[in-house]
């Protein structure tokens, strides 16, 4: 999987959590790994209705 598909993905659950009425607002992060150090994630604060496609990405190191 390649980090685009992975935003689409995160997109795509953020659109269907708000649309099913399961979310609002800023409640909650969406995530999806990439590969083994790197991920995905919904920034905090934002709102999902504004999110689509300024989802972040970033390599994760151990602790």
């Amino acid at each position: 999987m390649d980090i685009n598909q992975a935003k689409q993905i995160v997109l795509d659950a953020g659109k269907q959590l708000l649309e099913k009425g399961y979310v609002s607002r800023t409640w909650g992060n969406i995530s999806q790994r990439v590969d083994q150090t790197t991920a995905v994630i919904t920034p905090s604060g934002r709102e999902y209705e504004d999110l689509w496609l300024r989802i972040a990405s970033r390599k994760m190191t151990p602790n």
